[in-house]
Parts: C-alpha cells; sequence; structure tokens
C-alpha cells in the first residue's frame, strides 16, 4: 500500500488514509471504513469533481456529480455519505459542501490535473492524454508539483482556458 502524503492549511501533515482512520472512531461499531489507495483516489476524484463544478459556479448536486464522473447517482450518494463521515464533505439531502480539508485536497488535484496538461502540450509538444494525466496526478506530492509548476514559469492557465490554483511555489 502507498501512503501518500497531503498538507493541509494549517501546516500539519496527514494522508487521506489517516483522516479516514480517525473518522472511523465516529462511525457505528458495525461499520467499517477501510480506505486503501484506490479508495484514496477514488475520494479524490470526487472531491476534484465537486471542487470543479463550484468554479464553475454551479450548485453542487448528486446528478452533477454523477454526470461529471459517469456514475450512477445511487453511487454518488454512498460516496457522499463516506466523504461526510470522514468531513471531507457537509452533505444532507439536496446539499453539498466541501470541508476545510475537503476544499484543500479539491484543489490540489485540480492544480495537479492542469499543470500535468501545461506539460504536455506546452512543454512536451505532445497531445493532452486525460487518461494519463488522471493516472499521474493522485500521486503528485507538493514539492513535486511546485517543482513542476515553477518549470513551466507558473502557467496561470491551462490548455483548456481554466485557471490553474497557485501553490506556495507562486506567491
Amino acid at each position: 500500500m502507498q501512503i501518500r502524503l497531503i498538507q493541509f492549511g494549517d501546516n500539519r501533515i496527514t494522508t487521506v488514509e489517516s483522516v479516514v482512520a480517525r473518522k472511523k472512531q465516529q462511525v457505528a461499531k458495525d461499520e467499517e471504513l477501510y480506505v486503501g489507495t484506490a479508495e484514496s483516489e477514488h475520494i479524490e476524484m470526487y472531491l476534484k469533481a465537486i471542487w470543479y463544478i463550484r468554479e464553475r459556479g454551479e450548485e453542487v448536486k448528486v446528478s452533477s456529480i454523477a454526470k461529471l464522473l459517469n456514475v450512477t447517482q445511487p453511487s454518488v450518494v454512498q460516496m457522499l455519505r463516506k466523504l461526510n463521515i470522514s468531513q471531507f464533505v457537509r452533505y444532507s439531502k439536496g446539499s453539498v459542501e466541501l470541508t476545510t480539508e475537503g476544499e484543500h485536497i479539491g484543489k490540489k488535484m485540480m492544480r495537479n490535473t492542469r499543470l500535468l496538461e501545461v506539460l504536455m502540450k506546452d512543454a512536451l509538444k505532445i497531445e493532452v492524454d486525460e487518461e494519463m494525466i488522471c493516472g499521474i496526478e493522485h500521486h503528485m506530492k507538493d514539492m513535486f508539483t511546485d517543482a513542476l509548476c515553477t518549470l513551466l514559469k507558473h502557467p496561470r492557465k491551462c490548455p483548456h482556458g481554466h485557471e490553474i490554483p497557485k501553490g506556495k511555489c507562486c506567491s
């Protein structure tokens, strides 16, 4: 199992896995949440999707998440319940909001995606391969992301014209 570090705003470092483990104590004794690497990537995709929908100025709904991720609405509801228990989102029927931790992860994933798109198109001069990007973005540490951003001269927009969230290196 791979442990990936995620740094949150108050300078503490934790992992998606350890956050879920901490929250696990709050779950009924007959339920158990296990988050492995694949599950962590799944969580990150949902948080990224929610972040992206909000970025577009749209209301975050189960149907909009399902459409964006090409999954069923019951699957979205199931994941939102997990994310709510883990305190990555605040979810109640008809309302989805990112918590501070969820916001940080979603923004980080979008930054990773968009920097990789710039790398492929502008630096490597190859076609942007979203499937490849999806395979890489989950494994990028902050140090790597900031180094990539610096190498690319702190781009502000991705090839699709969307803003790239700033990192510590962009200050």
